[in-house]
């Protein structure tokens, strides 16, 4: 999926909406945009669906997604980058 599809496309095609998810490798950049996509998402469809979020979450962006409504954070390299996986989850959680 690629930043400019529309919410409404995420919101039909999707059954695990992913606002900012790029197919290919690890370490992707946080779309910005993507918690403007996941508070409308969640206007859109309140709680009947969970949304998640890939690419660029990290222990700064997660609160930004999670506040937004997102409910699943997809975080690889912001896990298994860090020396201490234990730690690196935690600082995720807030």
């Amino acid at each position: 999926m690629c930043t400019n599809t529309s919410t409404k496309s995420i919101a039909t095609h999707w059954s695990l909406p992913r606002p900012a998810t790029f197919t290919g490798f690890s370490g992707q950049k946080f779309i910005s945009s993507a918690v403007k996509k996941i508070a409308k998402l969640r206007a859109m469809l309140g709680d009947k669906v969970r949304i998640g979020i890939d690419g660029g979450v990290t222990a700064q962006t997660a609160p930004q997604c999670l506040k937004a409504g997102a409910d699943v954070l997809i975080a690889a390299t912001a896990i298994f980058g860090q020396q201490d996986y234990a730690q690196a989850i935690k600082a995720l959680r807030g």
